[in-house]
């Protein structure tokens, strides 16, 4: 079972959304309903195509109020010529109109022949369902004329779609090819396991769907192609969240965040987007640096992996190196830890500690949890200063007893309470610092039972307050010292 780093994860997405495009399309809502509905075209898809297509000009230009009808809308009119016409074809074809209602959901078919059926919020059976593989032709035409990348993908190994009994379109698409780019794995390399090799991954390259599919259809047939592709150990895929998307999708198929990876917008002579590995002659790549994507894997079920294993989040620099991401609080106490330890000694270290075995952070617990806590409390932060056990289930040894630690409550306020415990390392725990949302840390078998929650103003403590006195005035007078230095 994989398992993800969600608070670096949800911290960075802010970062995958071009700040300048959300500009843009603010106060315009008026202008792309007229051109969808002109265009006979879903508004989703024409504010896709601009958020895929605005990028060919310097982003100086967006402040035209007729921006988007003298430079964009005339390509997206080219764009969408034939499209409106064969993406109407395609909905009749699939049985897109019984799809016309809420609250519809696949389920897996008992019946012989009959791998699912679309069932509404009151168990009634709307439709019948069949996977099936699909040939080039419906494949040149879904990935060519529909997908929003325009972009049919050649080298595909497999393309399944999931069918109304009785028509000859899919529903939903979904294609898989070898991986291509070498940095993809690498960064798995990086997240996951050194010794994950290129030919046990697979990437599922394309996705599209008829544009109401009931809500559980993408991860029902993520799984269902599972059988397709039983000798490889990895899926990965990617999400452009720039582009509208929000990855839900793909987290509930089971997949979770493992990389950023930078994006280069290019196009064609026309105007049009197009995807770098298409061979055109004259291409022009965007002027503006644009948000990464965010690649995402899963095991396939045939792996034989049964053990929980945590992806760190990378990312992938432009010359392909990869380094951690960190969310910004996970960094600044990342640093924290750093000073402090220039500063412990035995000064600020708990009188009762056992000296058997002592290691840096050792006794160290208190002093500096509470520093924490008053630093973050001061920021905006809703602290509290914990005293209590920790215990690492699958590392006993490493477990805790009359342990300090903090509490960050209702983060980011997102409703997560995250256990910050900057000593975690002082009887041989791997990671000197924990910073995870308490539901992490039970996936992990890792539990903080606390004894007492203090706000960090309510600690009276006299031998703790004697200790952060020492240890909050030794590191002011290292900040004065590099303020010197540096003057």
């Amino acid at each position: 079972m994989l398992l993800y780093e969600r608070i670096a994860y949800e911290d960075y997405l802010k970062n995958c959304k071009s700040e300048q495009l959300d500009i843009l399309l603010q106060g315009r809502e008026s202008s792309l309903k007229q051109f969808a509905r002109s265009q006979h075209v879903d508004e989703k898809e024409v504010i896709r195509q601009v958020r895929l297509h605005a990028p060919r000009e310097q982003q100086m230009n967006y402040g035209n109020k007729h921006f988007l009808e003298k430079s964009i809308f005339p390509v997206l009119e080219k764009l969408f010529k034939d499209y409106k016409v064969k993406f109407s074809e395609y909905r009749v074809s699939c049985g897109a109109e019984i799809l016309e209602r809420e609250s519809l959901r696949v389920k897996r078919g008992k019946e012989p022949n009959i791998d699912a059926i679309i069932i509404d919020k009151d168990n009634d059976v709307i439709a019948e369902l069949q996977i099936q593989e699909i040939n080039e032709e419906i494949g040149k035409l879904i990935e060519g004329e529909l997908h929003y990348l325009r972009s049919f993908r050649d080298d595909a190994i497999i393309r399944v779609g999931l069918f109304l009994v009785g028509y000859k379109m899919p529903i939903c698409y979904m294609s898989f090819t070898d991986i291509d780019r070498a940095d993809k794995v690498e960064a798995l390399n990086h997240s996951l396991d050194p010794e994950i090799n290129q030919n046990e991954v697979v990437e599922l390259s394309r996705v599209y769907g008829c544009g109401n599919l009931p809500k559980n259809t993408i991860s029902f047939l993520v799984g269902a192609s599972m059988k397709y592709l039983r000798h490889y150990k990895y899926i990965i895929t990617a999400v452009n969240i720039n582009l509208g998307f929000t990855g839900l999708s793909i987290l509930v198929s089971g997949f979770v965040p493992y990389a950023i990876r930078p994006v280069t917008y290019s196009y064609s002579a026309s105007g049009f987007y197009t995807a770098r590995r298409k061979h055109i002659r004259s291409v022009y790549h965007s002027p503006n640096k644009m948000p990464p994507n965010i690649l995402y894997v899963r095991e396939i079920a045939f792996s034989g992996r049964s053990e929980r294993m945590y992806c760190k989040l990378v990312e992938i620099k432009e010359n392909s190196e990869c380094c951690l991401v960190e969310s910004a609080l996970e960094h600044e106490i990342s640093e924290i830890r750093t000073e402090l330890e220039k500063i412990w000694d035995e000064k600020t270290r708990y009188h009762g500690t056992d000296l058997i075995n002592l290691r840096p952070s050792k006794g160290q617990c208190g002093v500096s949890s509470l520093h924490l806590a008053r630093k973050l409390d001061q920021q905006g932060y809703k602290t509290l200063f914990c005293e209590g056990d920790v215990s690492f289930g699958k590392k006993p040894n490493a477990s805790i007893t009359n342990h300090c630690w903090v509490l960050l409550s209702d983060y980011r306020h997102r409703g997560k309470n995250v256990i910050i415990d900057l000593t975690a390392d002082q009887n041989g725990y791997s990671q000197k610092i924990i910073f995870k949302t308490i539901d992490e840390l039970e996936k992990q078998d890792i539990e903080y039972i606390a004894r007492s929650e203090k706000h960090p103003d309510d600690i009276d403590v006299e031998h703790l307050m004697t200790r952060l006195d020492y240890l909050e005035k030794e590191l002011q007078e290292k900040e004065e010292i590099i303020k010197t230095e540096e003057n």
